[in-house]
């Protein structure tokens, strides 16, 4: 299942909402035959009559995603405001949402899908922004596509909502029972991801590899699409394993890598903290120049507060997220305007939550006079090629992913992660 969150002030992070997913929770995967059934869309009806079109936005914002989720909202509200809040003839209405429940703060299923239905309810809806977690957005997203509404994630980055790469059997075609693809997203998926986990393998002369992922639902997904992207770029994967559970097996797993020819190792998630810090500290012992490197899972997980400083310096961490001199020239403005309206920096994935908002703009506007028509809409988002945003020049495919395939590289100082450098995914 996905990994907490945890954010960091001292380095760009991620959100929670970029979590894998296999297994849906009891609670959730009750809700979803419900909220299918509840949901009460007119087929027919694909056009907003007048010119009001309303985009929702659905996130946590309570608990330890409400930062990240107010920043993402904020940026959302700021690219709106920057058009005008206007696309040609239509005016255009922001309703952000709540997905968690009292008192906890953690994103509720039945929320959720209240959500999903409010926006299905409302005859002037032309897109939806989230959910956020993956859990979440395999409740909403069902629910949208019967209604053949475009919904758009700024931070999920889970391939099997989009793809069958590193999905789980049925995805992605249970999210769309509609038959037709109506959800992308602006980040790159974990497929791309593994190819820049890959690349950056390559890039510090790496040879030969080993990879290691945890038995948890949801950890299983990264670790061989890794292995595949490491060979096609010409490293030897000379042993795929699994963090033993329960961890007692631990030695033999080191003891096997230890044995083997790697240089490098690659750890796929840190659900069992404890356990991959006290593996990635053995091999420390027996190899010292391994180098090790993982996912910004590893981070969400609390991981990096376990490791020694030795372990620290030979670990390097992908993440979808850059500082902000890392971003092209025209995220400056973006930082600027949203420090100048909003009074602080942005959380680092807010930039996301922009560029969201503005594709969305974008595929309304390319509509012209359907931009009030939902098909339409979907059709030009899909349509989006060489579009130069705030995160670069950019296509959205087939799937309805992003062509963009830039990560941060990072390394660890007393738990944090400290940017290295930028590395693009070369996918096999």
């Amino acid at each position: 299942m996905p990994r907490p969150s945890r954010h960091s002030a001292a380095t760009p992070r991620g959100t929670a909402a970029r979590r894998r997913l296999a297994v849906l929770p009891a609670a959730a995967a009750l809700a979803l035959p419900l909220a299918l059934a509840g949901c009460g869309h007119d087929r027919e009806s694909g056009v907003v009559v007048g010119r009001t079109l309303t985009i929702y936005s659905s996130l946590p914002q309570r608990g330890d995603a409400a930062r990240s989720s107010h920043d993402l909202v904020r940026a959302e509200s700021l690219a709106l405001a920057q058009a005008g809040g206007r696309v040609g003839r239509f005016r255009i209405r922001f309703l952000s949402l709540d997905n968690t429940a009292q008192p906890g703060g953690g994103w509720d299923p039945a929320k959720t899908s209240v959500n999903a239905r409010t926006a299905v309810r409302d005859p002037t809806t032309i897109a939806y922004l989230g959910d956020a977690p993956t859990e979440a957005t395999a409740i909403s997203l069902p629910i949208l596509n019967e209604s053949g509404i475009l919904q758009v994630a700024p931070t999920l980055t889970y391939a099997g909502l989009t793809t069958q790469e590193g999905a789980v059997a049925g995805e992605p075609d249970r999210y769309y029972p509609s038959g037709q693809r109506t959800f992308g997203r602006v980040i790159p998926a974990d497929n791309v991801e593994a190819a820049a986990l890959a690349t950056a393998m390559h890039g510090e002369n790496c040879v030969e590899a080993a990879v290691v992922d945890d038995p948890a639902p949801g950890g299983e997904g990264l670790a061989p699409l890794v292995a595949r992207e490491a060979r096609s770029l010409g490293l030897d994967v000379v042993a795929v394993e699994r963090v033993p559970d329960p961890p007692s097996g631990l030695r033999p797993l080191a003891d096997r890598i230890e044995r083997s020819s790697a240089d490098c190792l690659f750890v796929g998630s840190g659900a069992d903290r404890r356990a991959v810090a006290a593996l990635l500290d053995q091999l420390h012992d027996a190899r010292p120049a391994m180098r090790f490197f993982g996912p910004e899972a590893l981070d969400r997980a609390g991981l990096l507060d376990l490791l020694s400083a030795p372990v620290e310096d030979q670990l390097r961490i992908t993440t979808p997220t850059l500082p902000p001199q890392a971003w092209p020239r025209l995220a400056q403005r973006f930082f600027r305007a949203f420090a100048q309206r909003y009074g602080h920096a942005p959380a680092a994935d807010a930039i996301f939550g922009y560029e969201a908002m503005n594709a969305v703009l974008h595929a309304i506007d390319e509509a012209g006079e359907l931009g009030n028509d939902r098909a339409e809409v979907v059709k030009q988002f899909f349509a989006i090629r060489d579009r130069r945003s705030v995160l670069g020049t950019y296509d959205i495919d087939d799937d309805g992913d992003t062509t963009l395939s830039a990560f941060g590289v990072n390394r660890v100082r007393d738990g944090r992660l400290v940017f290295d450098r930028v590395v693009r995914a070369q996918p096999a």
